[in-house]
């Protein structure tokens, strides 16, 4: 096996490089020769991500720490074969891993510029993650839209921002407080709305492209709310703002649902009131049309 990687075999060198690693009877020395073949010579970017924990178990010094990061740089936006599954998962999970640390980074940042700053470069990570259909990545890219004060921009400050757990499945571990109150008042409606259509996007994109559940119940949470409509839209005082509230609502119920039934039972408790508000807002329609029907009706 072995020889079948120095041979040009990358899923060989990643395959047994990991078993030295990780393995029952691990060879630290094997597995670096293995891992580092697979990544340097045969640009494989799951061999590149092993390597990474390769030098983040061995911890011997702070190259060590350095080579690390940059192994797992490598695998996350070096360009490679991205129709073999293996290796877009491998590159995907090392985007992930990157952000995560610059989670760790942000919580020990003590300036606002540094904080921003990571901000920006974790946004980098989770975009290119969900780039590579990785549904975790996808989530925190949704939950950063509204945490981050514009990946153009450092002019606002961000009010309530929630501490998260990315390797968390349960949702109330992944967000410790309700998304509709993590952006400050201190950004324009504009803004406000292009966080809120970024973060359902990015949801639905971890729903519908990856199967990751919580992404489900997160875009059914923010359109049930209203998030992802303009101020004027949320009044509900015209026929086409009741309207723009509905077609949001339906969506709403349609991936609560698929969370309930994969077993959320926060989504299950939001879908019986959002299929309420709708069958509301479709009766208030049928009587502000009824009526705007009679006042054209000539007597």
């Amino acid at each position: 096996m072995d020889q079948e990687c120095f041979n040009g075999n990358d899923e060989a060198c990643a395959r047994q490089g990991t078993k030295y690693l990780l393995g029952d009877l691990p060879n630290m020395e094997k597995a670096f020769k293995l891992l580092k073949h697979g990544c340097a010579q045969l640009q494989d970017p799951t061999c590149c991500f092993s390597l990474a924990h390769y030098y983040s178990m061995k911890r011997e010094s702070l190259t060590d720490a350095s080579n690390s990061i940059a192994y797992a740089q490598i695998a996350c936006v070096a360009p490679f074969d991205q129709s073999n599954p293996r290796k877009k998962a491998g590159a995907a999970e090392a985007c992930l891993s990157l952000a995560k640390r610059k989670e760790v980074d942000y919580l020990r940042a003590e300036s606002v510029e540094d904080r921003e700053t990571l901000l920006k470069h974790q946004y980098h990570y989770f975009a290119k993650g969900c780039e590579l259909q990785n549904g975790r990545s996808c989530v925190g890219l949704g939950l950063l839209f509204l945490r981050i004060p514009g990946h153009h921009s450092s002019s606002h400050t961000i009010d309530g921002e929630p501490q998260i757990n990315y390797n968390s499945r349960n949702t109330a571990a992944v967000v410790s407080q309700p998304l509709t109150s993590t952006v400050s008042l201190n950004v324009s409606d504009e803004e406000r709305l292009q966080r809120e259509i970024g973060a359902i996007r990015s949801f639905q994109s971890a729903c519908n492209n990856c199967g990751e559940n919580l992404g489900c119940y997160l875009a059914g949470v923010m359109l049930s709310t209203d998030r992802g409509l303009t101020a004027e839209q949320k009044k509900g005082d015209t026929a086409d703002s009741l309207e723009a509230i509905r077609d949001n609502l339906q969506d709403a119920a349609e991936y609560l649902k698929r969370a309930c039934d994969n077993g959320e039972p926060l989504a299950c408790q939001n879908l019986d009131p959002t299929l309420s508000r709708i069958e509301d807002i479709e009766q208030r329609l049928v009587f502000m049309l009824d009526k705007d029907a009679a006042s054209r009706k000539p007597w």
